[in-house]
């Protein structure tokens, strides 16, 4: 049983337009541009403690590439992700501590 709760505007029973999804499996939240029941615009995805997880363009329910992952040490990743969220494809990684970009082909 899907215990997931929307907040927002629902057109022909699916969540339409801008709103906020909280996912019971995973306590992450999304909030943002909704269409047809997924999300699809523009929206952000946070974790249960209010952390950011993405933000930016979504297609049909998938985050839409490339993507910004800044990582602990504050290396910044650039580019594509799998579905697994690991970089995949073309993307640039910036490692600041040592001063060195370099773009990863995969």
């Amino acid at each position: 049983m899907n215990h997931d709760v929307f907040k927002g505007t629902f057109v022909d029973n699916y969540p339409n337009g801008h709103g906020e999804l909280h996912y019971a499996q995973t306590e992450n939240t999304y909030i943002g541009d909704f269409y047809n029941g997924v999300p699809h615009g523009t929206g952000s995805l946070m974790d249960h403690q209010g952390k950011l997880l993405y933000e930016g363009p979504w297609v049909e329910g998938q985050q839409h590439l490339p993507e910004t992952i800044i990582y602990p040490n504050g290396d910044v990743y650039v580019g594509y992700l799998d579905d697994f969220g690991l970089p995949t494809g073309e993307g640039k990684r910036f490692l600041p501590s040592i001063h060195l970009i370099f773009s990863i082909s995969m």
